[in-house]
């Protein structure tokens, strides 16, 4: 007795004509189906077409999908079984706009293109059924794997990737939407499943999928070697967690097709230059004098302060920025002591995120921009009460931080 298979009947039953299901498949013509295509159907479904219905309306999985796909006018109504023998090869959830990738991918743009579209249409078409599909600008597809390891399962695909829903069969998939409860348990997934990714993943696979997340397109990490060569070429001791960063997660990023920001590699941030003289606030004193001339006081909430360049003038460099700086803000030219990490052209103000290399303030990532100056993050901090250094800004980038 399939008691999942039993409740769904008695679900369809009670319903108040919202469900109009199409006459069952003789089971003769599925079992055909299975020999000609040498696939199996999971059971419960197998069971769904033959007693219960197949397709038809039901209630609203989203505003614009109201229908399940009809097993036997399958292809006629533009489904292909072309794939429906090969195996379907994921285990678990891939989101490349989440920052997923493909293990073992090379660091080459056009190769890595080629394998995405070929995971996506491997997606699309090998070893898995569509259910349902709602194609409007919100596009998602529930699918049934029907080979692999996780056949039996009801997936769902986005624009976003693909979600994996462990042990959600297709009784269990239908009934959730039939009763008004699937939204809630999606939820809960997709809760459960950021908490298994974080438990199970290190800091630098954490920086990576931010990186990937948002397009930064990662450049090979450096070695110590040169990370030593860079110190003695420039007289400074680099902080723990900027080399921790680009020796075991990406040395900058490269240009990518529509991309908005990017990192700096280590050689390019060096030839800003004065790398070894003093960053042009030493202690909190010079700081808080500056702040006091700009606002008349100092502020109680001291995590982000903005100091315009005027008021600055007196702290900088004398050098004047070159006509054509490679620098945004060129102001950047004239402050020494500090490491440029990240640019972001998101907006016409160009922010810079920079690592400040001495002094009180070593080791803290502030901001600059073309329009508002400086913007000092003192006791910037993660959520979770961390203070915010290399291996964990990208985080605070998420949430809009350093002029992101």
């Amino acid at each position: 007795m399939n008691t999942e298979i039993d409740l769904l009947k008695t679900i369809i039953r009670n319903s108040n004509n919202n469900i109009c299901l199409r006459s069952p498949i003789e089971m003769e013509q599925v079992c055909a189906w299975e020999k000609k295509y040498g696939v199996k159907l999971p059971e419960d479904y197998f069971t769904f077409l033959t007693e219960i219905g197949d397709g038809g309306t039901i209630v609203p999985i989203t505003p614009d999908c109201d229908k399940l796909v009809s097993f036997k006018t399958y292809e006629q109504d533009g489904y292909s079984f072309a794939g429906i023998k090969k195996p379907f090869t994921l285990e678990k959830s891939w989101m490349p706009d989440w920052g997923d990738t493909i293990e073992n991918a090379p660091d080459n743009e056009d190769k890595l293109e080629k394998l995405m579209a070929k995971r996506w249409t491997m997606i699309r078409h090998d070893g898995n059924l569509t259910l349902a599909e709602d194609k409007t600008d919100n596009f998602q597809r529930w699918f049934l794997v029907v080979t692999g390891p996780c056949r039996g399962e009801v997936w769902l695909e986005s624009e976003f990737g693909v979600l994996r829903f462990p042990n959600c069969t297709f009784s269990k998939w239908l009934q959730l939407h039939l009763e008004g409860k699937w939204e809630d348990y999606a939820e809960e997934r997709a809760v459960q499943e950021q908490k298994e990714r974080e438990r199970h993943t290190t800091p630098q696979e954490r920086c990576l999928e931010l990186l990937n997340k948002n397009k930064y397109c990662p450049k090979p990490v450096a070695t110590m070697d040169e990370v030593r060569a860079f110190e003695a070429q420039h007289g400074i001791v680099l902080p723990e967690d900027y080399i921790e960063f680009v020796t075991t997660v990406a040395n900058g990023s490269r240009p990518a097709r529509s991309y908005s920001h990017k990192l700096y590699t280590m050689q390019e941030a060096g030839s800003l230059g004065n790398l070894d003289k003093p960053f042009f606030f030493q202690t909190m004193k010079q700081f808080r004098e500056a702040v006091i001339r700009q606002y008349g006081k100092y502020p109680s909430y001291d995590a982000m302060i903005r100091l315009r360049w005027n008021i600055l003038e007196p702290y900088l460099d004398p050098r004047t920025p070159s006509e054509d700086s490679l620098w945004v803000p060129p102001m950047l030219e004239r402050m020494n002591g500090c490491l440029p990490l990240r640019l972001s052209t998101r907006s016409q103000d160009r922010t810079t995120a920079f690592l400040i290399l001495n002094g009180e303030f070593r080791g803290q990532i502030w901001g600059a921009n073309l329009r508002n100056g400086i913007q000092a993050y003192i006791k910037h901090r993660l959520a979770n009460g961390d203070k915010v250094n290399v291996m964990n800004y990208l985080e605070r980038c998420e949430v809009c931080a350093f002029g992101a």
